[in-house]
């Protein structure tokens, strides 16, 4: 099952929910990140990351 959570600000939250083998589950999701993040890439999308400004002030 997969869906669309929320949007937010700087990115869109989903969730995937497969069945997996016990003690997979980590391998599973490291897996999945990587091949998210290789169409990503092929797709040209990049991943927004908040950026902050410090102002230091003497």
């Amino acid at each position: 099952m997969q869906r669309i959570v929320r949007f937010e600000t700087s990115g869109v939250i989903l969730r995937v929910m497969i069945e997996v083998p016990p003690k997979h589950h980590w391998d599973v999701e490291q897996d999945l990140l990587y091949e998210i993040k290789k169409a990503f890439d092929a797709a040209h999308i990049g991943v927004p990351y908040p950026k902050y400004v410090i102002t230091l002030k003497n």
